[in-house]
């Protein structure tokens, strides 16, 4: 199964065909604006958020999946999907949440504490996106969500970064960056992950800065996972 992740700094419909040509079967987006389901050709999208220019979006070709019933929008953006063998949560952290109201939560520890039955109901789980942190940040900024919280947590519960069990490098010294801020070269950053947990990890590539910086400041995640059962 092939799992595509890219906060596209809007206009997605504009940079779709990028996507497309991998053939995923799923997409997640950040960033993504508010379209139709059946806009993009062969997808379904499910998309939430609290600007129509700016919120998450779930594309799937061929995997049928519901949106958790318990979802609750002042998680700001967490986008829980339900598969037939596995969960999925398609992640932007929003460390301003707060404007949009003193009910809504960027945290993503919050969230994952509010879903915590949903995600042990299957053992099969990606949680997967934008996570706007690192633990470079940890030492820099003064955040009440730190990242060594968040990576400890999802570990506590099973989960292995793929990027870092394929690469066999440490979180905070990551090689590869998946945000070039301000599309600066030489600001790098590795704060988009993807946390799995039952699936065989088979590949994981980060897109090249040569080809994607022109689209977003953020490279896109390309996951192959594949169920040993």
């Amino acid at each position: 199964m092939k799992i595509i992740s890219w906060n596209c700094s809007q206009a997605l419909r504009k940079k779709f065909s990028l996507l497309e040509k991998y053939n995923a079967d799923i997409i997640v987006c950040q960033e993504s604006e508010k379209l139709a389901s059946d806009y993009f050709k062969n997808y379904h999208y499910q998309w939430i958020g609290k600007n129509p220019h700016k919120g998450i979006g779930i594309l799937t070709k061929k995997f049928p999946y519901s949106i958790n019933e318990d979802l609750n929008e002042n998680f700001v953006f967490y986008l829980p999907a339900s598969f037939n063998d596995f969960n999925l949560i398609n992640v932007w952290t929003h460390s301003k949440a707060d404007k949009f109201g003193p009910d809504a939560n960027g945290n993503i520890i919050d969230a994952l504490n509010y879903y915590k039955d949903w995600i042990a109901s299957k053992k099969n789980t990606i949680i997967v996106g934008d996570f706007n942190n690192s633990l470079v940040f940890d030492e820099k900024y003064n955040w009440t969500a730190k990242f060594i919280d968040i990576k400890n947590y999802l570990y506590d519960l099973n989960f292995i970064s793929a990027y870092h069990a394929l690469f066999d490098e440490e979180f905070g010294k990551e090689s590869k960056a998946t945000l070039f801020h301000t599309k600066n070269l030489e600001k790098t950053y590795h704060i988009d992950y993807a946390f799995i947990r039952g699936f065989d990890i088979k590949n994981i590539e980060i897109g090249n800065y040569s080809d994607w910086i022109q689209y977003s400041d953020h490279m896109p995640l390309i996951i192959n996972v594949e169920d040993p059962n």
